[in-house]
């Protein structure tokens, strides 16, 4: 039997990760936004509230770091399914063949710096600056464009099921899900990666980035992927030869020119 069927329904992975120590940790609210405005480059990670910036006082709130990010990514997908039931021996096997007709990843950032550097040349610091790459990381135009093409290689899912009945709807679900995960998951760590490199470059920031335009012009690139031993690196192959894929990138222009 062949039938379609409509889904929209959302999968959330929030990661709130210290990229400066790399591991997780928890934080509070508080503190004042600063109200200067981010550098051009990177202002596309602030649009929409995405990328935010907090400030604490040292004496109170003790951390490792001076300066830290937290990242919040979010998976939401919308899509149709067909599948086919035959019986196999005394159970049956069930092919799923889902079409994702929509898929939205927002990825949000959340900068803490101490409250000295709150004031209107906040990004003329180095640690504030420091703080920026590890954004550009997280919101690299190619991540969405590798994630999309990710749940699109999700073509053919198989289950065995005991009977026809199990079949819900809640069912295939699950069964799409379970598909979905270890691809966002190497995705997160992919991304987790790339930020821990860059503090290994940088010494957590104590450094200058020598070249910034080779650093993320690189990102999410076969070579970047096999180096961080991407799972998916063949599935993903077809679309890191594409033009536009290796077109999505930051304008980096200023910052060279800042350098």
């Amino acid at each position: 039997m062949t039938k379609s069927r409509l889904l929209s329904f959302a999968i959330c992975l929030t990661i709130s990760s210290m990229v400066l120590a790399g591991r997780c940790v928890a934080a509070e609210r508080s503190d004042k936004p600063a109200s200067a405005a981010p550098p051009a480059w990177i202002k596309p990670a602030f649009e929409g509230g995405r990328t935010e910036i907090e400030f604490y006082d040292p004496e109170k709130q003790a951390q490792e770091f001076a300066g830290w990010t937290i990242y919040d990514f979010q998976l939401h997908h919308r899509f149709l399914y067909e599948y086919k039931v035959r019986p196999v021996k005394n159970t049956y096997a069930v092919t799923i063949v889902p079409q994702f007709t929509e898929i939205e990843m927002p990825m949000r950032h959340r900068i803490r710096l101490p409250m000295k550097f709150d004031t209107p040349r906040v990004w003329d610091s180095s640690l504030a600056k420091h703080e920026l790459e590890h954004v550009a990381i997280g919101a690299h135009p190619r991540v969405r464009k590798l994630t999309e093409h990710m749940l699109k290689k999700i073509q053919r899912v198989q289950r065995i099921v005991d009977t026809p009945s199990q079949l819900t709807e809640e069912w295939f679900e699950k069964a799409i899900s379970e598909e979905i995960a270890p691809r966002r998951d190497a995705i997160d760590a992919l991304i987790t990666a790339n930020n821990r490199q860059l503090d290994l470059l940088t010494g957590h920031g104590v450094r200058r980035l020598k070249d910034h335009d080779a650093f993320f012009s690189q990102m999410y690139l076969k070579e970047n992927l096999d180096e961080m031993r991407f799972p998916y690196l063949s599935e993903t192959l077809d679309l890191l030869e594409q033009f536009d894929y290796q077109s999505a990138r930051w304008d980096l222009s200023s910052v060279r020119s800042d350098k």
